[in-house]
């Protein structure tokens, strides 16, 4: 079935943008069938790019970038800066208060230092935004594929979580 005019210029970029680079194989990163997918139906974000059969989330992760700009689709620091907003002091919620420990926690379960978990500021985003599916949660700058594979499950549980009523706290 013949591709669309904006698919096959989709393609064609991509083509272009992948060329330099090559599997473990020694041949194109992606398949042929993968790419025409990616240029009918170009994933919003680099979380939604590793869930594309084919892909995966070390291709995503490692190529990510490169791949959707060449499909139009890139989120640059200026789209992640507006999910969020701009760094601010405020009084930490109740939530953010629960994020940080469990950032010490898995820290401490991993014998990393916290910030190789997540930075504050991907923590505060999370608590400003409170995303609530996989699809926002791979929007919050600082959380690429691979954060959201290992933690992914995990922030939606606490980020679902009910926050105690103020007289309670």
């Amino acid at each position: 079935e013949p591709l669309h005019p904006a698919a096959r210029r989709r393609l064609a970029r991509l083509r272009r943008a992948l060329a330099p680079v090559r599997g473990p194989w020694g041949g194109c990163l992606l398949d042929a069938p993968t790419l025409r997918r990616l240029a009918e139906r170009p994933p919003a974000d680099a979380g939604t790019l590793a869930e594309v059969e084919g892909v995966g989330p070390v291709v995503a992760e490692r190529w990510g970038g490169r791949i959707l700009r060449a499909l139009g689709t890139h989120v640059g620091p200026d789209r992640a800066a507006s999910v969020c907003g701009a760094a601010q002091p405020w009084e930490p919620s109740q939530l953010l208060r629960r994020l940080r420990q469990w950032r010490a926690d898995t820290a401490r379960r991993l014998a990393a230092p916290p910030y190789a978990v997540l930075s504050e500021r991907t923590l505060q985003c999370l608590a400003e935004t409170r995303p609530a599916d996989r699809a926002a949660l791979s929007r919050i700058p600082g959380l690429g594929p691979r954060a959201l594979a290992k933690w992914g499950t995990e922030l939606l549980r606490l980020l679902g979580e009910p926050e105690a009523p103020a007289a309670l706290r």
